[in-house]
């Protein structure tokens, strides 16, 4: 969900001065429904489950927790190789850039967040 909502939040800064290659405008909602569609694929073609965990509750309720490698290098290719088949011009190496940077900077936010979560644990624990 998070690198759906970085395609999704990408695809609206170009959509904005974007046209197919025959001149025509694309419309932003278009573009965005193509583009999450291209990255949902791209994601589920390369998802591996890495580890699997059942539970259940006192009430009887059973819960699954997936975690799901996705190499996000090949995502980001793939789904820029398949925008470029929906015949947009735009500068891949700009959305390239601009789609590693607001990965980088969600994955740096997550890793402080769980950096501050361990430090209270640990504080808690003294």
């Amino acid at each position: 969900s998070r690198y759906i909502g970085v395609i999704k939040n990408g695809v609206s800064q170009y959509a904005k001065n974007v046209n197919t290659r025959s001149g025509a405008k694309v419309k932003e909602n278009e573009l965005e429904g193509e583009a999450q569609a291209i990255g949902e694929k791209a994601i589920n073609k390369y998802a591996e489950v890495v580890c699997t965990k059942f539970e259940q509750d006192d009430m009887g309720t059973y819960t699954c927790y997936v975690a799901v490698h996705v190499p996000l290098k090949e995502v980001l290719n793939e789904t820029i190789d398949e925008l470029g088949v929906l015949q947009t011009d735009y500068d891949r190496q700009q959305f390239r850039n601009w789609m590693e940077t607001e990965l980088n900077k969600q994955a740096a936010a997550k890793e402080a967040e769980q950096k501050e979560l361990q430090d209270l644990r640990q504080q808690l624990s003294e």
